[in-house]
């Protein structure tokens, strides 16, 4: 069975995991009861695959169905925000052509989307929509409360400038923590 890790089809998919070799603790800790198992779980230990594996043809396979769960996905930008939505309210500031928002369809966010009011605005220096948000450069991303009467007052979180997917990650967690609070 190790060799089905080492295979070319298994290693061609690699980059995007960790292995972990498990032990009884992990068995016990995931509920695996027989084995070979292949238990497939992403940062959060939310479980994205499980099932029996045979050789590296099964690994692979596991490995794919993981990956299809959390592929890049575009974001539906809308013009405005809902009033009293219970989500985040994940507000953009961008310059026309410029691709400084796409971080937000990295495949690490999806699992956010749904969770999410994405809206969108072009960084015009003098428009309303920079002036309301108190925003100085782009890009920009202000994470706050969609059901809040005026989120630009009390954000989550002001993001200036290009940022990683694994920090986005962060922020969003800890935004949907304080959003669960209120």
């Amino acid at each position: 069975m190790n060799r089905a890790f080492t295979s070319d089809a298994v290693v061609k998919k690699s980059p995007d995991f960790v292995f972990v070799k498990a032990n009884q603790k992990l068995a016990n800790q995931f509920g695996v009861k027989g084995a070979p198992v292949v238990v497939v779980v992403d940062p959060d230990s939310e479980e994205l695959f499980r099932g029996p594996v045979k050789g590296e043809t099964d690994v692979a396979a596991a490995l794919e169905k993981s990956l299809e769960k959390y592929r890049n996905q575009e974001i539906s930008w809308a013009a405005e925000a809902a009033p009293g939505s219970k989500k985040l309210l994940v507000v953009g500031f961008d310059k026309e052509g410029f691709e400084g928002l796409k971080v937000l369809e990295d495949r690490m966010l999806v699992k956010y989307h749904a969770r999410c009011q994405f809206v969108r605005f072009p960084f015009e220096k003098d428009s309303e929509a920079v002036k309301k948000w108190g925003i100085g450069s782009a890009p920009y991303i202000v994470i706050a409360d969609a059901g809040s009467e005026k989120p630009e007052k009390s954000p989550f979180a002001r993001l200036q400038g290009a940022k990683s997917a694994p920090f986005l990650c962060t922020e969003f967690k800890k935004a949907l923590l304080k959003l669960e609070k209120r």
